[in-house]
């Protein structure tokens, strides 16, 4: 599937997920985490990934190979790498913790 770098084609992202999760038995509960998942991830990219207001193109394959449900997300954004960013102090109160950061935990593989 392409997108385009528009909060608005998320809709469309979760409609894709909701037509292709039926069709391979993934069950209900599983589909809305991925969707969550994918959603998480591609409004980082929107978000984040571009220094212009210039159209770009985001492109999601969503698989599913034995039992195995994966998306793989391909963009032209700035690059990122959660493994060189600060854990989020997950023990702190929502207080004293600052807004963001736990993304990574919703799209990293278990």
């Amino acid at each position: 599937m392409r997108l385009t770098n528009d909060l608005t084609e998320l809709q469309r992202l979760a409609q894709h997920v909701d037509e292709v999760c039926p069709r391979h038995d993934v069950p209900s509960a599983v589909a809305l985490t991925f969707n969550l998942a994918l959603e998480e991830a591609v409004t980082n990219i929107i978000s984040y990934g571009y220094d212009d207001t210039a159209a770009h193109e985001i492109r999601v394959r969503i698989s599913f190979v034995d039992r195995i449900l994966r998306a793989e997300i391909t963009d032209d954004g700035r690059r990122f790498d959660p493994l060189q960013v600060e854990p989020p102090d997950t023990a702190a109160t929502i207080e004293n913790r600052p807004i963001g950061g736990l993304g990574v935990f919703l799209v990293a593989e278990p």
